[in-house]
């Protein structure tokens, strides 16, 4: 479950719910839960190890980045991945029609899903003698072109 966090709260509040809530980072709502920017663990790290300003009770509407870049409840997996690769994010919070905060797409569920999708796709391979198992078209690994 996505893991939102006001404007208002605290650095220290935002790491303690990360550390309890076990996520690496938070989105900034305002108050209807619409995205203001997204505050993920190297924005603390950097913004108090690096600013003589920066303390625990600074809000995380200062540290956060912004604007939250955002994606619609139906967009298909490989929009969210060509977003995600022209953004250089690894996280995206999923919004419904009125702009509210309904989930988010990571990076590390991405390779997650992959990862089961692999396992699944060799487990089959193995039962299917190896004169039936289609050549992978265009990679130099495999000699086929």
């Amino acid at each position: 479950m996505v893991q939102a966090i006001a404007g208002h709260e605290t650095a220290l509040q935002a790491a303690r719910r990360m550390r309890d809530s076990g996520t690496a980072f938070l989105v900034v709502t305002d108050a209807d839960r619409r995205p203001l920017g997204v505050l993920t663990e190297r924005d603390l790290t950097l913004a108090l190890l690096g600013a003589a300003q920066v303390d625990g009770e600074t809000a995380v509407l200062e540290l956060m980045s912004s604007p939250a870049i955002t994606v619609s409840e139906d967009a298909s997996s490989s929009m969210l991945c060509e977003l995600m690769g022209e953004a250089s994010v690894r996280n995206l919070p999923i919004v419904n029609e009125k702009g509210e905060l309904v989930g988010a797409f990571t990076a590390d569920a991405l390779l997650i899903a992959l990862g089961e999708r692999l396992y699944d796709l060799s487990r089959a391979m193995l039962y299917r003698p190896p004169d039936e198992v289609p050549p992978v078209r265009g990679s130099k690994i495999f000699g086929v072109e």
